[in-house]
């Protein structure tokens, strides 16, 4: 691509893509999904990720860190640690 690109002459994604991660990162973006729809899942993690987690990190008193870091309820949380 011609070097004087700048990020003002992408378009309204690919501009917010380059400002948050880079113009590089962006290009990459582009060539792997341009013409597609995407959507990305609300959770990042694989459920099995958060349980393991969660069990291994529990320290008696970090309900609500978990429950935070995870978008759970602090019941939530309590529900998994009794589950075997």
């Amino acid at each position: 691509m011609n070097d004087n690109i700048k990020v003002s002459d992408l378009k309204r994604v690919y501009k917010e893509i380059a400002e948050e991660c880079g113009f590089e990162t962006t290009l990459k973006i582009h060539k792997l999904f341009a013409g597609q729809n995407v959507s990305f899942p609300k959770r990042i993690y694989t459920y099995s990720y958060i349980y393991d987690h969660i069990r291994r990190n529990y320290n008696g008193e970090n309900i609500d860190e978990l429950a935070d870091k995870f978008c759970l309820t602090p019941r939530r949380i309590r529900q998994i640690l009794k589950q075997k």
